[in-house]
């Protein structure tokens, strides 16, 4: 903290108090991010604890609102708060099956509910749980920022692009009806290239950073002896706080009020620095930031990471092997088979309310069969063969007979022995994807089914020997 410390004045109406040269100070947005359990809420209910004084419009009234969105804060009562529960508000006017959406479109409309002057503070109590639903907002009205319909969802890029401008917009407008807008973020493991990096990072979009005022990351550290404080400190991530003025020589000075690090993260000490402002070349015990080591809780939290990456990666595979085997299947289809199968299912449902959307899919499945059907050279494209073919074939490898010229193709064979290992996918999964179609064993499937196996695993191979580099 700084050395010397200030009688803290607060300016009639202000939440902070002037700088040492007289200046004004406001911070409009400022967030928190940190572990669990960390005092993220308590630090932001402290800016303004209690009711308006006396000779205020709103005398006696809370002069914090509280959007506690995970149903964490049912023991801050004593701050003097207002809290809003707000799952239980979605449900009590909407139902169980509200979505998020909805909770945003309710979020967003807060500003325009409230009376001007009704309070000081307002407190998002994790504001990364309203960014899904603020997605599905602009993603319902790409028109309002300058996009179609089809470049958004066609494109993240600008769905990222249209959904900071909207953020933005949004955040601005809660910062023009509180003197702060204070708000909280959760953590989350970094990754770079694919891999975790031992390393945390606060969840929420950039624009959350961009706008505040002062972003602060609180740790409860232990002490040598493993006893942990009940007042956090804090790593100032960002911060837009000075103080500034013109000296005698025409020059412009400027004076950062914040330290890299913040010993005792009070909103006390925070008015400290303000009025006290740190020496950022020669930094005091404790507000210099050091990087911690590597432990071994980090080192398995990124195991664990890189355990879960592994296990989407396989679901992914799994479905890509079955992706394989259909097309295989269309490849083997003649187009004219497709066209009929098409104009069967047309008939068929065209009596359906829904027959518009069913014909067009049909259609895009036709379509893709005969492009899929023309790209197949000639010798390629027999009818698939009827159970009974499928069998004799079967029969005929497994009695040592003939049963076509790729069926037991030596090096498909020994591919595929290869990848069992390699790829990490389970052979119960690799069994029922060759049930589909009538075989038992690897070599009971046709030419293409085996070349489209083969690629999924390769495929899964490939993605096991990235994690593990």
């Amino acid at each position: 903290m700084a050395k010397t410390k200030t009688e803290i004045v607060l300016p009639p109406g202000c939440l902070w108090p002037r700088t040492p040269w007289g200046s004004p100070m406001e911070i409009e947005v400022f967030g928190a991010t940190g572990e669990f359990s960390t005092g993220k809420t308590i630090l932001g209910l402290s800016i303004a604890p209690g009711a308006h004084p006396p000779g205020h419009p709103f005398a006696g009234q809370p002069r914090t609102l509280y959007l506690d969105l995970e149903k964490s804060g049912t023991s801050y009562g004593g701050t003097g708060c207002q809290r809003i529960d707000v799952p239980a508000e979605m449900t009590k006017a909407l139902g169980a099956k509200w979505t998020a959406k909805q909770v945003a479109e309710w979020f967003n409309s807060v500003p325009s509910r409230v009376k001007p002057g009704q309070f000081d503070v307002i407190v998002v109590d994790p504001i990364n749980d309203i960014e899904s639903g603020e997605v599905d907002i602009v993603k319902g009205s790409p028109n309002d920022y300058g996009y179609t319909k089809g470049q958004i969802d066609n494109s993240v890029p600008l769905l990222m692009a249209a959904m900071k401008a909207h953020y933005k917009k949004l955040l601005m407008g809660f910062a023009g009806a509180f003197k702060c807008l204070y708000f909280t973020t959760h953590l989350r493991d970094e990754f770079k290239g694919g891999k975790p990096t031992s390393r945390r990072e606060p969840r929420g979009k950039e624009t959350l950073a961009e706008l505040a005022s002062l972003y602060l990351w609180l740790e409860r550290l232990p002490d040598d002896k493993g006893k942990t404080s009940a007042i956090p400190s804090a790593i100032v991530m960002k911060h837009r706080l000075s103080d500034t003025r013109v000296n005698e020589a025409g020059e412009l000075e400027v004076v950062e009020l914040m330290p890299r690090r913040i010993p005792v993260a009070t909103v006390q000490a925070i008015r400290q620095y303000i009025a006290s402002p740190p020496n950022i070349e020669k930094p005091a015990a404790g507000e210099a930031v050091v990087e911690k080591p590597v432990t071994e809780v980090d080192l398995q939290r990124m195991r664990l990471a890189t355990a879960e990456a592994q296990a989407q990666a396989a679901v992914q595979q799994s479905t890509l092997i079955d992706r394989q085997m259909e097309l295989a299947a269309i490849r083997r289809q003649p187009v004219s088979v497709v066209q009929t199968n098409a104009t069967t299912q047309m008939s068929q449902t065209t009596t359906s309310p829904d027959a518009a959307a069913i014909n067009q899919e049909i259609a895009a499945k036709q379509a893709e069969g005969a492009k899929l059907a023309a790209a197949t050279p000639p010798e390629d494209k027999p009818a698939m063969p009827g159970p009974t073919e499928r069998s004799q074939s079967a029969s005929g490898v497994a009695s040592g007979t003939t049963a076509g010229p790729s069926s037991a193709d030596p090096d498909r064979i020994a591919r595929f022995n290869a990848l069992l290992s390699t790829s990490g996918i389970e052979p119960e999964k690799l069994k029922m994807a060759m049930l589909k179609y009538g075989a038992s064993r690897f070599t009971q499937l046709a030419p293409e089914y085996q070349d489209a196996l083969l690629t999924a695993m390769q495929k899964a191979a490939d993605a096991k020997a990235t994690a593990k580099n």
